[in-house]
């Protein structure tokens, strides 16, 4: 699978302002919202934090993966925002964030190898 199969160019903005990690997860959970990959806000949101309270989704490279496996989420999808100012994200600081959504662990796992297969790839953040 490549990463096209679950980033929509309509969840992808950059130059994004947020002024915390909170900010950046809630536009990005208004990405998958927008698009229709999610239909309840409130639970993909508890979801995401819940996960994000377990560990840290920040990576030293300045890319966070916040993510959730939720029964709200409708089919599979990322969201993608490049920060115009990089945020604290728990220990690390980050300027890029992505966001993934699945219904399902296959699902998770399929998007998780697409995006660490494009990243590897691009060096792209």
């Amino acid at each position: 699978m490549d990463i096209n199969d679950f980033l929509l160019k309509s969840c992808i903005k950059n130059g994004v302002e947020a002024a915390s990690m909170a900010d950046a997860i809630d536009i990005l959970i208004d990405l998958h919202c927008s698009a229709d990959n999610v239909n309840d806000r409130e639970a993909f949101k508890r979801a995401v934090l819940s996960r994000e309270n377990e560990m840290s989704t920040a990576l030293v490279s300045g890319i966070a993966l916040p993510h959730a496996k939720a029964s709200c989420v409708k089919r599979p999808a990322l969201a993608k925002i490049t920060l115009k100012t990089p945020v604290k994200w728990h220990d690390e600081t980050v300027g890029t964030v992505y966001m993934l959504a699945s219904p399902d662990d296959s699902a998770h796992i399929k998007m998780l190898s697409a995006l660490a297969d494009y990243l590897q790839s691009e060096g792209n953040n």
